[in-house]
């Protein structure tokens, strides 16, 4: 008549496991500020810029975001202080743009990262190829990425995250 439903022995684990996983998914903190225009040094001069690329700015301690961070973002020609998380204009110089070194401060602690800009065209191209062609598709776009001239495509960064861990 009445049957019991038996729960395995692994179950607590599998639960354990479910709830770190979706930790590590934690929302990230807001971005209330406006985006952080860089200041040209001069030296040497910021040129060729055909527009500026927002991007994010975060810090993370112990696997999760800190807020209210300092951070300086230098790159040829220009610099920029921003308070974790914020958005930063960053100079789009097409193919002539620049790698910048992001150095935040936590409690006397330094750390620094250097974010490479890519190419937003080649990336969507690679991203519709592989979509639209699968793996043929993806060497084809693979090909033509090597010989196509990048001097026009849209430059960008990616997301900055300095990382205390």
């Amino acid at each position: 008549m009445g049957q019991f439903m038996t729960i395995p022995k692994t179950a607590p684990v599998l639960l354990g496991l479910v709830a770190i996983l979706l930790s590590a998914c934690a929302e990230r903190a807001p971005i209330a500020s406006a985006p952080v225009s860089v200041t040209p040094t001069g030296n040497p001069p910021l040129r060729g810029v055909i527009g500026f690329e927002p991007t994010e700015v975060r810090t993370r301690k112990d696997k999760k975001e800190v807020t209210g961070v300092s951070c300086e973002l230098q790159g040829v020609g220009y610099t920029a202080s921003v308070v974790t998380p914020a958005l930063v204009n960053l100079p789009d110089q097409k193919a002539n743009s620049q790698p910048v070194t992001t150095t935040c401060t936590l409690d006397g602690e330094m750390r620094s990262t250097v974010s490479q800009p890519y190419s937003k065209t080649s990336a969507s191209n690679r991203s519709s190829a592989a979509a639209n062609g699968g793996m043929l598709g993806a060497a084809v776009s693979g090909f033509v990425e090597g010989v196509r001239d990048k001097s026009n495509d849209d430059w960008g960064y990616y997301n900055i995250q300095v990382s205390f861990d």
